[in-house]
């Protein structure tokens, strides 16, 4: 079953494998702050936010199956911080760096009327992580250092909005967490709106596919969520 979901409505409809943040995220805010030398502090002194979103969506999808469900219960202890370091790593591969590149490129700098229609939620075959960062023009640089990454996980379409629900390891267990599309004067989304990011501020979206940052042979393109019913 899917967890995607389009309605003409408020309501939506979810199913029982569909990705929820207060069981499938982690339990913990995304760890920042200042983190021991000048290379930890320049990596990790923002947080965790691209790890944190990598891992939760490779064990929901069950490409990581390391760690006990569900992952709100874990706790942010040594070990895992030092594992999440890891997945958060894994953005600067050169791989990662080159499709990110691509796809910033194909969106014109993650304009929204080129985003919206594309995003896959997990669950869908190989699960989008949507990266939030700045489009080309002045002061490109210094706005890149506030990047942060959310996970989609349900759509819903409302009259001339869509919302994309996303887990955020800003804001754990939070099911209201959405970016909002808003249609333009055409047919396509050409507003969005989270939080600080705005794309009328130079704000834009890259959607990332998991399988351009995980190495997961013979399963590249599938998503296979892992059921954690009987642990809810």
């Amino acid at each position: 079953m899917r967890p995607r979901s389009r309605s003409t409505g408020t309501r939506s409809t979810s199913s029982a494998c569909s990705f929820d943040p207060a069981r499938d995220g982690f339990g913990f805010a995304n760890p920042s702050g200042p983190s021991g030398g000048r290379l930890e502090s320049l990596l990790y002194g923002r947080g965790l936010c691209f790890g944190m979103a990598a891992a939760s969506l490779a064990a929901f999808c069950g490409v990581e199956r390391r760690w006990p469900r569900p992952l709100s219960r874990l706790s942010p202890d040594p070990a895992l911080i030092g594992e999440l370091r890891r997945y958060h790593l894994l953005q600067f591969r050169p791989r990662t760096i080159l499709r990110v590149v691509w796809e910033w490129m194909r969106a014109r700098g993650g304009r929204p009327e080129r985003v919206a229609g594309r995003i896959r939620v997990a669950g869908d075959p190989d699960p989008h992580i949507l990266c939030l960062g700045p489009r080309a023009g002045r002061g490109f640089f210094e706005r890149l250092a506030l990047a942060h990454a959310v996970v989609p996980y349900r759509l819903e379409e409302v009259e001339e909005r869509l919302f994309v629900y996303v887990y955020d390891p800003e804001f754990p267990k939070d099911r209201k967490r959405k970016i909002v599309f808003r249609r333009g004067g055409g047919e396509g989304f050409g507003r969005f709106r989270y939080g600080r990011f705005d794309s009328r501020e130079g704000w834009g979206i890259v959607p990332l596919q998991l399988s351009a940052v995980l190495s997961m042979p013979g399963r590249a393109s599938v998503c296979d969520p892992v059921s954690t019913l009987e642990e809810t």
